[in-house]
């Protein structure tokens, strides 16, 4: 699920709230629990190459119509007090005096066999709302082709879906997916104006600055407006981690960045900097904060070792998780021990649910990790199609090389490939004379 983008009053009436097509129909369609589909996802610059194959394939079967690819939608819509501009780009397009048809590519990795028959239901929301989108600039057309198009890694073929959709039916899809987005984030939309005045309006929470914390203020403010970089060495004790957050939520209620990420090499350092916010708080902040905890630190079925075929709170996490968040929404900082007895109460992986419901805070204290490692990032936030701006704070930046180094490589001890051949060498002789090999290699 994703985040409404910031909201402005613009009239006493109505607050304008921006949202994305595919973020609107996860918000609202996804359902299930967390199990990886046995048909895989593709890399993101797979995905493009893929998708881009896809438009050409596209037009040689509709014996080379031009299909417009990449086509920017956009519609507003007013529900309540709210003024929703969703916007988007449908992968492909084709209108012509013979047809109308909208399509939804999706590229997958694996055996075609293990698609869903006739789609998946939340590609085919996404496709629907992308539908409306484009007949809602064309008062003429009356109905449209949908398509939902699976297109493989390791395949030449195509695999549609075609659906005609009457107008009537896709705008009433459209304005019931409003609503029910509206009702899921109504509270943080309402809340939010009020969380970035109380920002505006904080002042410092102590009696009076340690010798440095304005110089460290400014450069902090000065790095944000220039959207640049500032070192900042300072011994122990002089109140560091507050001169950096106390300036990052005036930047926040300001609007020059959307989240700030407060990145820490130890949990010791996240409880330092979760103590800062809970003083912010203490004095008035009302912006959401939230800790990050490593899944193992959350894990309530260990002994199923993360499977999501199995596990009780992975199996209809996205039916449950809805009513979660909006429980964690009623409060102003979360941590640990709140992720987990929400995660009990309403059946859902904690660890995932820290991670949607991260989407919607001002402040997120975690690990380098979920900001640097290629494997572990946090992808929602700092995957190669997000353009957000997020102010990162990294503590303690000497350890960033030593953990970098870590981060990009790769480590093979002697023992994990042992246990391997004791496991799976007698299945096959080249297993065996492989693993051989390389255990005389070490």
């Amino acid at each position: 699920m994703q985040q409404p983008p910031g909201t402005e009053k613009i009239s006493p009436d109505l607050v304008p709230v921006r949202i994305a097509v595919r973020s609107l129909a996860e918000a609202v369609h996804r359902r299930g629990g967390l199990a990886m589909p046995l048909y895989g996802g593709v890399a993101a610059a797979d995905g493009i190459r893929l998708h881009q194959r896809c438009v050409h394939l596209l037009s040689e079967a509709l014996d080379n119509r031009p299909v417009q690819a990449e086509v920017a939608l956009e519609q507003e819509i007013t529900v309540d007090m709210y003024r929703l501009r969703i916007s988007g780009r449908c992968d492909a397009l084709v209108d012509d005096e013979s047809m109308t048809r909208i399509y939804e590519v999706k590229s997958f990795n694996g055996a075609a066999s293990h698609l869903p028959p006739g789609g998946e239901p939340l590609h085919w929301a996404q496709a629907r709302l992308y539908a409306w989108l484009y007949l809602a600039s064309r008062p003429a057309l009356e109905q449209i082709e949908v398509a939902v198009v699976y297109i493989a890694m390791d395949s030449p073929d195509l695999i549609q879906h075609v659906l005609t959709y009457k107008r009537i039916d896709l705008k009433a899809f459209f304005e019931d997916t409003c609503a029910r987005y509206i009702d899921f984030a109504a509270h943080i939309l309402r809340q939010e104006k009020h969380r970035l005045e109380s920002g505006l309006a904080l002042r410092f929470p102590y009696p009076e600055l340690r010798p440095g914390q304005k110089r460290m203020m400014q450069e902090v403010v000065g790095a944000a407006r220039q959207l640049g970089r500032a070192f900042i060495a300072a011994p122990t004790g002089t109140g560091k981690t507050m001169a950096v957050l106390y300036p990052a939520v005036k930047i926040l209620a300001n609007k020059l960045v959307r989240q700030v990420f407060y990145l820490t090499n130890m949990t010791s350092a996240r409880m330092v900097a979760a103590r800062a916010m809970e003083d912010l708080h203490a004095a008035g902040l009302s912006m959401k904060s939230l800790v990050l905890f490593a899944k193992e630190k959350l894990c309530l079925a260990p002994e199923l070792y993360c499977d999501q075929q199995r596990c009780p709170f992975a199996l209809a996490y996205y039916d449950h998780l809805p009513d979660a968040l909006r429980q964690l929404f009623l409060s102003v900082h979360v941590g640990r021990d709140e992720i987990l007895a929400c995660a009990r109460q309403y059946q859902v992986c904690p660890f995932e649910l820290s991670l949607d419901l991260a989407l919607y805070c001002e402040v997120v204290i975690c690990d380098y990790n979920y900001a640097f490692d290629p494997r572990v990032r946090l992808a929602r936030f700092f995957g190669p199609d997000q353009s957000s701006a997020h102010l990162l704070l990294v503590d303690e930046a000497h350890n960033l090389p030593d953990r970098s180094r870590r981060m990009y490589s790769a480590v093979l001890s002697r023992s994990d490939v042992q246990q391997a051949f004791d496991s799976v060498a007698a299945l096959s002789p080249q297993l065996n004379q492989d693993l051989t090999r390389i255990l005389a290699w070490l």
